[in-house]
């Protein structure tokens, strides 16, 4: 398998510097068919070679990541609520200090 940078050194050497093909294959050791399927090669087709075509999840949806993201919203009140709640009338304050309060006791 050719690496990326010698393929594009194999690409330089035939379109810039004008060497043949023949001359490619035997400074790269390579050989000369392997050299033409480089060089015929598309640039597009190049550009893409070795990445995957983006998939979109099935599982992991938009509507599914905000159901997940409201539940745990709902336990994270559920768990300030109970504490507050064992707490007593001492509770007066934000959310921050509702964390602070378990800490303390």
């Amino acid at each position: 398998m050719l690496r990326m940078d010698e393929v594009n050194k194999i690409r330089k050497a035939y379109f810039l510097e004008g060497l043949s093909k023949y001359e490619i294959a035997k400074k790269y050791n390579r050989s000369w068919q392997t050299i033409d399927r480089i060089v015929s090669v598309e640039r597009d087709k190049l550009i893409a070679r070795g990445k995957r075509a983006k998939r979109v999840s099935k599982i992991m949806t938009p509507e599914m990541i905000e159901i997940i993201a409201g539940y745990l919203k709902e336990e994270e009140l559920k768990k300030i609520k109970s504490n507050v709640w064992r707490n007593g009338p001492r509770f007066a304050g934000n959310l921050s200090q509702t964390r602070r309060i378990p800490r303390g006791m």
